[in-house]
């Protein structure tokens, strides 16, 4: 069977080989006061709940759960990011108001904004007085916090955990907006990844059907959680999910998986968004920009190779029609270098990208 390389951080899931590790989430996040809801949204929503009848600053160029986390607030503006995700400042400063309390900063991949640009945005902090949220859903291994007041993160995209996210701070969090909180359940998820398990290890033959129902309750699921207003805790079985995973062998991996990938293609129609990459960061996806994206996307596709596009403004109702934003989403390709893939998964992908570049020259 010819091997996949998914872009999806719907890990498969064995459920015959978990046991507690000493450094996993829970440990890394252990300086922090935390607080562990079902999924990444709810985290922004947590945030939300602690400035009622404020403003937000959100990037414009952001997925829509980001959002959608904040949907709860009174207002919601968009200031620029430029096509390697710096922050245009000018844009930024000019969306500040009395009224804006919290500026939201997305670290695009897992690449950490530059020193000059986090000692910028802590100097604009100081001078308005407004509350940095740094949602790390991209960053979190690079660093979990570099300017924040509170960092947020759906963690099931860098774990094998059928759900999960957190919020945590420095700052003490009001815990009586957060009591009594129930457990979400979602067995389906869990099943899908276990099925994922036994489809990836030869263990069933149904494996149409298992893409068929995965798809099918991740769209329910995602609606569920658009839909919910509520706050839910992280299910307990979810919590144990996630102790038994290594932070440190995970960024150990997807660091040398990115350097595999960035030794092994050859960067002509293809570019990459940042010039460079630090020891420091851990990237979530490697993105490149690419003309024509989608022959590109397709060619991987019919190879067993799957990519993302993050994200396809088009259809996000609050940034559709900004113009720089589309341009840049129809440009952009998010190639997987998950921690569940090595360095020979990294060099088949690279050599399938520069022999579609090939065709292009």
């Amino acid at each position: 069977m010819t091997k996949i390389i998914n872009h999806s951080y719907y890990y498969d899931l064995d459920p015959g080989n978990l046991s507690i590790v000493k450094d996993s989430v829970f440990d890394y996040l252990s300086e922090y006061n935390t607080l562990y809801l079902d999924c990444g949204r709810a985290a922004l929503k947590a945030v939300s709940m602690l400035y009622n009848n404020a403003e937000v600053l959100l990037p414009d160029y952001t997925c829509s759960s980001v959002i959608q986390g904040f949907s709860s607030l009174n207002n919601i503006n968009f200031y620029h990011v430029n096509d390697d995700f710096s922050i245009d400042f000018n844009s930024l400063e000019s969306l500040i108001t009395p009224k804006v309390k919290l500026v939201c900063v997305v670290q695009f991949c897992g690449k950490l904004l530059p020193v000059e640009q986090r000692e910028q945005l802590l100097d604009l902090k100081n001078k308005y007085g407004f509350k940095i949220v740094e949602d790390a859903t991209h960053s979190l291994l690079s660093s979990p916090l570099t300017f924040g007041d509170y960092g947020t993160c759906a963690l099931y995209k860098w774990f094998p955990s059928p759900c999960g996210g957190v919020l945590y701070s420095k700052e003490e969090l009001n815990k009586r907006l957060y009591e009594n909180l129930e457990q979400r359940q979602d067995p389906q998820r869990v099943y899908a990844m276990i099925m994922q398990f036994f489809k990836r290890n030869g263990l069933t033959g149904n494996t149409e059907l298992i893409d068929q129902y995965f798809d099918k309750f991740d769209r329910e699921l995602t609606e569920k959680y658009n839909k919910t207003e509520r706050l839910t805790q992280m299910p307990d079985f979810d919590k144990f999910v996630l102790s038994c995973f290594s932070v440190s062998e995970i960024r150990k991996r997807r660091k040398s998986n990115v350097k595999t990938l960035m030794d092994n293609i050859n960067f002509d129609a293809v570019k990459p968004v940042f010039d460079n990459i630090n020891n420091d960061d851990c990237m979530f996806v490697y993105p490149i920009y690419v003309k024509d994206r989608d022959s590109l996307k397709n060619y991987l596709a019919q190879n067993k190779v799957f990519t993302a596009v993050y994200w396809n403004i088009k259809n996000i109702p609050q940034l559709c029609n900004n113009a720089a934003s589309i341009k840049r989403s129809e440009r952009i390709l998010a190639l997987p270098i998950n921690h569940n893939y090595d360095s020979n998964d990294m060099i088949l992908m690279a050599e399938l990208i520069n022999k579609w570049q090939k065709t292009k020259c």
